[in-house]
């Protein structure tokens, strides 16, 4: 929840801004969001359940830019299907974003847990359509490039045949 407070203090600031905010997801604490936004000037939200993988995807392909207010998130699919469809992503800067989101490339990574700065890469954006598109272009290329199966699974090949040796090699070695 406290994501979702950031998220709903970052766009108040960028209420006077020519756009829409879309809350996707739905989940036991769907009301207790939506009340987040109730206050939003211009009631700048709306919120859309999400209850299968065509629902994400008409979401995303609908949208200009994604935003991804979660800090304590370790891995986020949606973050790189977010990419794939053509959105520039702002995102907390965290482990985890350091590995899904080129900065500065394909979205804007922020201060974790910190509005300000979330507002101010979503007002960026939105003033600066031309950098919300070269991010948007380049979202696509960058997924192929490093998550697509063809790339992945080699590594992850290699990983585990890694592990299967160091594992091996500590066999082999029995305590005297």
């Amino acid at each position: 929840m406290e994501s979702w407070r950031l998220l709903a203090r970052a766009v108040a600031p960028a209420a006077n801004l020519d756009w829409q905010l879309v809350v996707a997801g739905s989940g036991p604490r769907r009301a207790d969001v939506d009340s987040l936004f109730l206050g939003s000037p211009r009631r700048l939200d709306r919120h859309v359940a999400i209850e299968t993988p065509d629902d994400l995807s008409a979401v995303l392909v609908s949208g200009e830019a994604f935003l991804w207010p979660f800090a304590a998130d370790e891995f986020a699919p949606t973050v790189i299907e977010a990419q794939a469809a053509d959105l520039a992503v702002v995102a907390p800067r965290t482990s985890a974003m350091l590995h899904i989101v080129n900065d500065g490339e394909t979205g804007m990574l922020t201060k974790p847990d910190n509005a300000a700065s979330f507002t101010n890469a979503i007002t960026f954006l939105l003033r600066h359509p031309n950098f919300r598109r070269t991010f948007s272009q380049k979202g696509p290329r960058w997924v192929s490039a490093n998550f697509d199966v063809g790339v992945v699974a080699p590594r992850l090949s290699d990983a585990i045949d890694r592990v299967s040796e160091d594992y091996r090699s500590r066999q082999g070695r029995a305590p005297a």
